[in-house]
């Protein structure tokens, strides 16, 4: 072999392993790498192991208050794996399993979409046509109840959990089982919620099976009639029971009498008998002030429904009874609203109404912050129409007074907004806090006046997209469609321009 020849074959040779020993080389330190990689994920992965080992630590209530402290830090994923951990769900209700407050936030976790406001509505006011969502009776749905009905078990002084569950039952059509959860919550021995008396009478105007449910509450009627007639205990949900029971067979003449005399043994005051530091009797004399104006209330729908039926032709009846409940209960918001949508509609009783709610709201002067008297005072606001100022001040103290009250906001705003001189900062500021904390009852509203400062900012683009997602329920649909006139002109389309202002024409 030539010399030359050898040196070629030495030179692959050498090659050879060099291309050997560089893949070694490479293949070593990827596979460190790889491992290196491995082991910060292994690492990683024990970490937050053993932070979710850390979180899930505890008593049931320090589990719940840390899941509660990372939805406040925005990690909700971590927030909903202790709060189903918490959450564990039984057979039935009879045998709760889980934590009751952690059951109520799976539930509202789950019902994001769902609006349970309507429960708490006077029946046929309809003045701001909530979109109404009605539940599928499917397996989801059931498991959400379900959640419900262990929070209510384990946590009976939840009032939120117990209206929801009435609300989700309501809104699949069953209406008789969330009359059954209302009533069972009303009348509970140990933690009575006499503030559902108004949801029940909403929810017994709905349609269902009125035989089935008569049927029912003559059967509770005639038992307790004969169990409680003579009972004198503080214990008094039977009572309560019973006297709800001839209220919805309208038997008014002898709910009434079950009424006094339960009225003479729990007068709200007290009486010299009664120790003034008595829990028990204090309760029950709530109570039965709460059954007196649930009492009138039944009567101010059923006369509701009556002058509907008569095309509205006279309001007096149930101005007449909506006056006992709020002189019985002036914390009656679901009645104020009533009576402010009355005073619109019969002009007669407008000035008696108008008397009504200035009594109410003296009532309610004496408690700091009282929603009662954000309520009063935005229905005083509408009956003072003609007279900004009035408005104005009357705005500004239901806002005062309750100032998350996005319906309180959205009335103030759009007083601010017809100023010679808006204050348009302060009109955008309330909109946007109010937008991050309301439902989706009043979004429309709100995008509306954010979009009338944004047209006037010149921000076209900005406007454009706040009008238009308010277009479909605003209440003002016309000026919305004026405003996206000027914005698409703004932004140089005039055909676009042109046809919202027609629109807006053809609505005014």
């Amino acid at each position: 072999m030539s010399r030359s020849k050898r040196k070629r074959k030495k030179l692959r040779q050498h090659l050879r392993n060099y291309k050997s020993t560089y893949w070694s080389v490479i293949l070593i330190v990827t596979s460190a790498a790889v491992i290196m990689v491995l082991a910060n994920m292994l690492i990683k992965e024990e970490g937050r192991y053993r932070d979710t080992v850390r979180q899930l630590a505890g008593t049931p209530k320090e589990r719940y208050e840390r899941a509660l402290g990372l939805v406040i830090e925005g990690d909700m994923e971590q927030a909903r794996t202790m709060m189903f951990n918490l959450a564990r769900l039984g057979d039935d209700a009879k045998n709760p399993l889980g934590y009751g407050k952690a059951h109520l936030w799976v539930a509202e976790d789950k019902l994001t979409h769902f609006n349970p406001a309507f429960i708490w509505k006077f029946p046929g006011i309809g003045d701001r046509q909530e979109e109404f969502i009605a539940l599928p009776q499917d397996e989801e749905t059931e498991k959400i109840q379900l959640h419900l009905a262990h929070a209510v078990a384990k946590n009976p002084e939840l009032e939120k959990a117990v209206s929801l569950w009435a609300a989700t039952l309501a809104s699949q059509g069953e209406r008789n089982q969330a009359i059954e959860v209302l009533m069972d919550a009303i009348d509970h021995p140990k933690h009575p919620h006499p503030n559902l008396h108004a949801p029940l009478a909403h929810i017994l105007s709905m349609e269902g099976n009125d035989l089935e449910l008569r049927d029912r509450t003559l059967y509770l009627f005639t038992e307790l009639g004969r169990t409680t007639r003579y009972s004198r205990d503080k214990n008094i949900e039977g009572r309560i029971t019973y006297i709800l029971c001839a209220i919805i067979l309208q038997r008014y003449d002898i709910a009434d009498n079950a009424l006094q005399i339960l009225e003479t043994r729990f007068p709200l005051q007290g009486n010299s008998n009664e120790s003034q530091h008595d829990k028990a009797y204090d309760r029950a004399a709530q109570q039965v002030r709460a059954l007196r104006m649930a009492y009138h209330y039944h009567q101010a729908i059923a006369a509701f429904k009556e002058a509907q039926s008569n095309n509205a032709s006279s309001y007096e009846k149930t101005v007449d009874a909506l006056e006992q409940v709020v002189l019985v209960y002036p914390e009656c918001d679901s009645a104020i609203a009533a009576l402010s949508y009355i005073a619109d509609k019969d002009s007669n009783q407008g000035g008696r109404i108008a008397k009504m709610l200035k009594d109410v709201s003296s009532k309610a002067a004496s408690q700091p912050d009282s929603q009662t008297q954000a309520r009063v005072n935005i229905s005083l606001a509408k009956l003072a129409s003609g007279q900004t100022q009035d408005r104005l001040k009357l705005l500004e103290d239901a806002v005062s007074s309750d100032p998350g009250n996005t319906e309180a906001i959205i009335q103030l705003a759009g007083v601010l907004l017809t100023e010679d001189q808006p204050d348009y900062p302060r009109v955008e500021q309330m909109v946007r806090q109010a937008l991050r904390d309301s439902d989706r009852v009043y979004r429309a509203d709100l995008y509306h006046y954010l979009g009338a400062v944004q047209v006037h900012q010149k921000d076209w683009g900005a406007a454009i997209v706040s009008l238009e997602k308010s277009l479909s329920k605003a209440t003002a649909k016309e000026e919305v469609h004026r405003l996206l006139a000027t914005a698409y002109a703004g932004i140089g389309q005039p055909d676009i321009a042109r046809e919202h202002q027609k629109l807006a024409d053809k609505n005014s």
